[in-house]
């Protein structure tokens, strides 16, 4: 039986690979151990806050778990997993942008504070989806990549 040799990685694969992978870890495991710390002292004036940052907690921690995954099967280049590729990126960023919003909806902080959080959270919003659209758009389109993961 005969192991073919992986295809190279391209290098805005690489740099796909890094930023979902180690990049978005540290970055996200950071906020995962700092909201409830910030959260704290409105925890007995709005009781529902706790519920929304475990919430909160539980997405980002998915999409952390789901990102991984990702630059995993683009590290790995298996042949096939492409669109295994593409679909996990997607649900990581809509888990990551449930996870941003998690606690202004779901802890029901008085309308003026959520307003404020959501236009706190709405550029960062904007930015992420535009980010993973020109990534997903990369991995769909670029003739390289359909090499690297031909099946």
């Amino acid at each position: 039986m005969s192991s073919l040799a992986p295809k190279q990685l391209t290098g805005w694969l690489i740099l796909l690979i890094i930023v979902i992978g180690p990049l978005q870890f540290g970055g996200a495991g950071r906020t995962l151990s700092t909201v409830p710390d910030s959260f704290r002292p409105y925890l007995a004036e709005y009781p529902s806050l706790s519920a929304a940052i475990i919430v909160f907690q539980l997405l980002i921690g998915g999409s952390i778990a789901v990102w991984a995954y990702t630059a995993w099967v683009l590290y790995r280049r298996k042949p096939g997993t492409l669109r295994t590729a593409q679909t996990s990126l997607l649900i990581g960023a809509a888990l990551r942008v449930m996870g941003g919003f998690s606690i202004a909806l779901l802890g029901w902080p008085p309308a003026d504070t959520t307003r404020t959080m959501i236009q706190q959270e709405l550029p960062a919003t904007v930015m992420a989806t535009a980010m993973i659209a020109v990534w997903y758009l990369y991995l769909a389109r670029s003739e390289r990549v359909r090499d690297i993961y031909a099946a």
